[in-house]
């Protein structure tokens, strides 16, 4: 909820100063009739893109998770893409995220088996720290069994 108020806070300074530039267009360009319609097809088109961004994006895994220590909730293997998709919360927060991780072949296996042996693991939890590569995290999934003896 709060990431669609940053939205909705981010779109109105938007058009807020948007606005503002067509007012002084307008009022600076008085001979000039010609170049209102220009202006009017280019706010409104400048108006409608952060829109068509916001919709576009929203609900989708975000590439480039923050830095902590997380509780996995769920998870998708993709080897086809080479990454996990991993809906995650971390401690004190009420919403869980969505994440895109990188692919990694082992913890691949120890998903496959959490998935596999429902009630093995009572908690599967995922660090994440910057990686070598600015693009891509470091990720350190843990696996916590239920019972030590096995």
């Amino acid at each position: 909820m709060a990431e669609l108020l940053n939205y909705l806070v981010f779109y109105s300074l938007f058009a807020a100063t948007l606005g503002f530039l067509f007012v002084m267009l307008f009022i600076g360009e008085l001979r000039r009739w010609w170049i209102r319609p220009i202006t009017i097809a280019a706010g409104i088109f400048a108006l409608g893109l952060p829109f068509y961004v916001t919709f576009k994006t929203l609900g989708y895994p975000d590439p480039w998770p923050p830095n902590g220590t997380y509780e996995v909730l769920g998870w998708e293997v993709s080897e086809v893409d080479q990454v996990f998709f991993v809906m995650v919360q971390k401690e004190g927060e009420d919403a869980p995220q969505h994440y895109k991780v990188p692919f990694k072949l082992d913890t691949a296996l120890k998903l496959q088996e959490a998935t596999e042996n429902r009630g093995v693991f009572k908690r599967i939890s995922l660090v994440i720290s910057p990686g070598l590569q600015p693009d891509l995290p470091d990720t350190v999934f843990t696996f916590e069994r239920a019972f030590s003896g096995e």
